[in-house]
């Protein structure tokens, strides 16, 4: 039943799980949205993505009343533009499925952005797992207070000095709609770090507050794109 109130009731954040063919990480990803509190209303999505039906089976006979959308491997690009056109929430979360919500997340960064309108997006510190071991490191290397990032140069400078400091990690951004524009995902402008290339489009409508304390966990794992600063960081 209070799965169902979420998804009915008009909403602030919009959460949008987006899974391809990895039907055991996103159990955890998808318990760990569901275990959030919030004193406001918020919504769910799981786009999948995936070439087989698993995910989708699994998800018609675990959670009926969780929205879906399926898709049928269209490309990256393409599926997270859909997500971002779709969005009719205040706030939009593009959560990835190999990721796990740490309790209170999402009502601590949405409250961040009620505090300050300026704030274009918020995100958090993130511990590291290296497949299913969870570490003790963290994305913030050392971080022991929240930054605010103003410009393009201190973001292009925390992505070229990650092993320094660190980044926070893209999944656990809570994005303003207003600021975000599907267009601005666009791999012919940023190819494989068109990530940051949307990120930055996003700061030229306002800030960016990172918070010290981690909220989630980055996964580190094969698959994915940043499966080499495991093996670069032992």
């Amino acid at each position: 039943l209070a799965t169902l109130t979420r998804q009915t009731m008009s909403h602030k954040l919009e959460i949008v799980i987006l899974t391809r063919d990895r039907l055991s990480m996103l159990k955890q990803s998808l318990a760990s949205v569901l275990e959030q509190k919030a004193s406001f209303a918020w919504k769910l999505i799981v786009s999948d993505n995936s070439q087989s039906e698993c995910t989708s089976h699994w998800l018609a006979k675990q959670f009926p009343d969780i929205s879906t959308r399926r898709y049928y491997s269209i490309p990256v690009e393409a599926h997270f533009r859909d997500a971002i056109n779709k969005a009719c929430a205040d706030y939009v979360m593009l959560f990835h499925d190999d990721d796990i919500l740490l309790p209170n997340c999402i009502q601590i960064l949405a409250n961040k952005l009620d505090q300050n309108k300026k704030l274009s997006a918020v995100c958090c510190n993130a511990f590291v797992a290296l497949g299913d071991q969870l570490t003790n490191r963290t994305m913030l290397r050392g971080a022991s207070k929240d930054l605010q990032i103003c410009s393009s140069s201190v973001l292009v400078k925390r992505y070229l000095d990650f092993w320094e400091g660190g980044v926070a990690p893209l999944s656990p951004y809570v994005f303003r709609r207003s600021a975000l524009k599907a267009e601005y995902i666009d791999s012919s402008s940023g190819g494989k770090y068109s990530d940051v290339t949307m990120l930055l489009n996003v700061l030229a409508n306002g800030p960016f507050l990172w918070l010290a304390k981690p909220l989630a966990i980055y996964r580190i794992h094969e698959g994915s794109d940043n499966s080499s600063y495991a093996a670069n960081d032992k």
